[in-house]
């Protein structure tokens, strides 16, 4: 747990650092001499894109030349990302050549070139920004890496402060990259819009039946505030961002708040469920809930680093994602083969207790069973039974004599069908967005990055409304029936004995029972001496 703490607040600060700096390029930058490219930043412009870079503290060594000459081989690109990477590489290869290189080319790949000099010169032991700074406009609706080309001999230090905006769709002024100008509305539609009129759906049909509050119920509750509150701060941290080009402290830790919690309590309400809690069982031991809360906190965590760092860290998002699926379906899967379990000896006792005869099982006295029996099929019905259940009974429908067994079965079938359903509802989505999380790395572009947001936010959206309308409180009290109740009325039902007159089945005879068997008789026969006919007997007998 001290561990899982430690990432989160090491997420939460790396987070809230960039999102505070995301305004400058670099601080403390360091231009060495024997490297002639140094990566700022990268950025998204539309056609009417903006850049404005200031460049403060600027300090250089120079011992052999002139402060001005080197200043003047200091330049200023802006390289397009599709050849970010092959300009990196012939850099590191051909050194200072590179300078001539990048000038011969620039026709070619539309680089942008501007010159330092004169900023520089006014940036040099000046902690303020610089009077004049440069501005460059993209030439295309693209992504760009900005880089600082030192042609010179000298090694330099600077903080570069860079201020780039956009135009949306209305012409007004954004500091939001490329691919995310349109958050601000997206996150405005589904934080105040869906995921409100989901979580106020939920609140007026619970309260409507409120006979008995169960966890799971406030479990699913405070995961749509949740997630009402994740796309709320959201949207009011795009929005101050696109305004002036960065956030407060507060907003910055409230979006780190909300957004781990809001995966949190999705994943553990996904985990609970796979393990038949609220469903099935009434509660967890304490190793188990250690194993669902760790995984838990390590997928949000995962999520949020993801969140942070972006498309770097897909291959860790994707493990986590995938051992979280695994981790749901082998649950399910244990849940489900334990119910279909219980339904084949409920089975057989119904043919059992159908062949004999309605007078054969005698009424049970318990008042487990009779509460339960209140709640279930009215005496002399049958709803969801297996059609073969009734295809046995020598009664027809009448099955006035088994209401418990009867109800019973009915009430793990509906169980079941229920456990089915959420399990398609959380392994398919799940499965789904991991395809998303693929799709956007190899695929799409970071000017589309709206569209897989756009899509993740639609299926978890989906996923976790359908899943609220399986669990939803019902007047049908039957898929609700859990806890001690019907703990009880299993152990009643599949513990009873049969009639005298059905054969037992013979005790599995070993080697150890044999032996067990035979010292017994030996120690009986030393207490209690006997005939000697009657040894003979006895020790033939007992093997």
């Amino acid at each position: 747990m001290r561990r899982a703490l430690a990432v989160v607040a090491v997420a939460f600060g790396t987070w809230a650092r960039l999102a505070q700096g995301t305004q400058y390029a670099c601080i403390d930058c360091v231009a060495p001499a024997d490297e002639p490219l140094v990566w700022l930043t990268t950025f998204g412009f539309q056609a009417r894109g903006r850049g404005e870079l200031s460049l403060t503290n600027f300090m250089f060594a120079a011992p052999t030349t002139t402060p001005q000459q080197n200043l003047q081989n200091i330049t200023f690109v802006v390289i397009p990302e599709s050849a970010a990477q092959a300009y990196v590489q012939v850099a590191s290869n051909s050194g200072h050549g590179y300078c001539q290189y990048v000038h011969r080319l620039e026709p070619t790949y539309s680089i942008t070139f501007q010159a330092l000099y004169e900023q520089a010169q006014g940036a040099v032991g000046n902690d303020s920004f610089a009077d004049h700074p440069l501005v460059f406009h993209p030439n295309s609706n693209d992504i760009y890496s900005i880089f600082l080309l030192n042609c010179s001999n000298a090694t330099f230090q600077f903080n570069a402060i860079l201020n780039t905006f956009n135009y949306d769709t209305h012409g007004q002024r954004t500091h939001l990259p490329l691919g995310h100008i349109e958050l601000p509305l997206l996150y405005q539609v589904f934080g105040l819009g869906l995921w409100a009129g989901a979580l106020l759906g939920w609140a007026v049909h619970t309260f409507r039946r409120r006979a008995h509050v169960r966890i799971l119920w406030v479990l699913i509750g405070a995961q749509l505030f949740s997630q009402l509150a994740r796309c709320a701060v959201t949207y009011a941290h795009q929005c101050l961002f696109s305004r002036w080009g960065h956030s407060t402290k507060v907003v910055v830790a409230w979006d780190t708040i909300t957004a781990f919690i809001g995966e949190y309590l999705t994943y553990l309400l996904y985990f609970v469920v796979a393990k038949g809690w609220g469903l099935m069982r009434s509660y967890l031991t304490v190793a188990e809930w250690r194993v669902v809360l760790g995984s838990v906190t390590f997928i949000a965590v995962g999520r949020l680093y993801y969140a942070i760092v972006g498309k770097s860290s897909w291959f860790t998002v994707l493990v986590l994602q995938a051992v979280g699926l695994v981790y749901i379906a082998w649950n399910i899967r244990w849940v489900t083969r334990t119910l279909h379990y219980y339904l084949q000896k409920l089975e057989v006792k119904l043919r059992l207790n159908s062949s004999l005869g309605p007078n054969s099982i005698p009424n049970s006295p318990s008042s487990t069973l009779n509460h339960m029996a209140s709640h279930l099929t009215p005496v002399g019905t049958l709803r969801s039974a297996p059609q073969n259940s009734l295809s046995a009974a020598p009664y027809g429908s009448d099955v006035s004599c088994y209401p418990h067994t009867t109800g019973l079965m009915e009430c793990y079938t509906q169980k079941r069908t229920l456990l089915s359903h959420a399990s398609r509802t959380m392994l398919g989505p799940g499965a789904l967005l991991c395809l998303i999380t693929l799709v956007n790395h190899f695929i799409l572009a970071d000017k589309y990055y709206y569209i897989a947001t756009a899509l993740q936010e639609s299926i978890l959206f989906l996923q976790c409304c359908y899943l609220g309308y399986l669990f939803r409180p019902r007047n049908d009290p039957v898929p609700h029936i859990v806890l001690p109740s019907l703990r009880a009325i299993r152990l009643e039902q599949l513990s009873l004995t049969p009639p005298a007159d059905t054969p037992r089945p013979l005790p599995r005879q070993t080697l150890r029972n044999r032996f067990a068997t035979w010292r017994t008789n030996v120690l009986r026969l030393r207490l209690q001496p006997v005939a000697r006919s009657d040894i003979h007997d006895s020790d033939t007998a007992s093997f």
